[in-house]
């Protein structure tokens, strides 16, 4: 994190009477090229506390980065959530989140395994 306060990020952090109940990290990007839009804010990440989850503290941190782009004159919101977390996908629609790109991956050995034999247009 340290090297992207450089790159204007901002911690934001939920706090408690006993201490920190959670934090959202958010930077300031330019967006990939196929989007026509000029900056995003991309929450690298949102913490809470198992204890201090159902007290609103997620809904609260990401109130703090809508008015944290509001405030840089950003329009657009990005995060990106596994799609085994449930919990947090359904987490992030309720606050108004939805799909937008999917991103998938595999490893070196299950790419080469279900490419063999294939030519390379072999793509669908």
């Amino acid at each position: 994190y340290e090297r992207s306060f450089a790159d204007g990020a901002t911690l934001l952090i939920a706090e408690g009477t006993d201490g920190p109940l959670g934090y959202a990290f958010a930077i300031p990007k330019a967006p990939p090229v196929t989007l026509a839009f000029e900056r995003l804010l991309d929450v690298e990440t949102v913490a809470v506390l198992p204890e201090a989850r159902i007290a609103g503290i997620g809904a609260a941190l990401i109130d703090a980065v809508r008015a944290l782009a509001a405030e840089l004159g950003i329009e657009q919101i990005q995060l990106s959530v596994r799609t085994a977390n449930e919990r947090a996908l359904r987490f992030y629609e309720r606050q108004g989140f939805a799909p937008l790109y999917v991103t998938m991956v595999a490893t070196r050995a299950d790419s080469a395994a279900s490419t063999a034999g294939q030519s390379p247009s072999g793509a669908e």
